[in-house]
């Protein structure tokens, strides 16, 4: 999904440090609740896709460092842990190099 310019109602910033450090199956078991999570809250909230005149509900923004993963495998992960981005649950990667932890979150959270 392209990016619409239309601003999410939520945007929540994932740094990927963390997946190197847990086991790799943690972090789908996250991105398998998150679908869950914001699927549950759009049915029981009668979201609909017309929801903010297009703009996706939830926005998720993994930060990664570019040299330590592989951006094609980490899309292919994600991809097959919450599906294609929609309008419920829009997602996106953003690459950087050399942040650490807190400088990804920090990063992830700019507009």
């Amino acid at each position: 999904m392209a990016a619409t310019g239309l601003h999410p109602q939520v945007s929540i910033v994932v740094e990927w440090e963390n997946a190197r450090l847990s086991r790799l199956s943690r972090s789908i078991s996250m991105l398998r609740a998150l679908r869950e999570q914001v699927t549950e809250i759009s049915v029981n909230s009668h979201l609909g896709p017309g929801l903010g005149e297009g703009a996706p509900f939830f926005e998720l923004i993994i930060v990664y460092d570019l040299v330590e993963f592989d951006e094609s495998e980490l899309a292919g992960l994600v991809q097959h842990s919450l599906g294609d981005p929609d309008t419920v649950l829009y997602w996106r990667l953003f690459p950087i190099r050399d942040a650490g932890y807190y400088k990804n979150k920090n990063i992830g959270a700019l507009p």
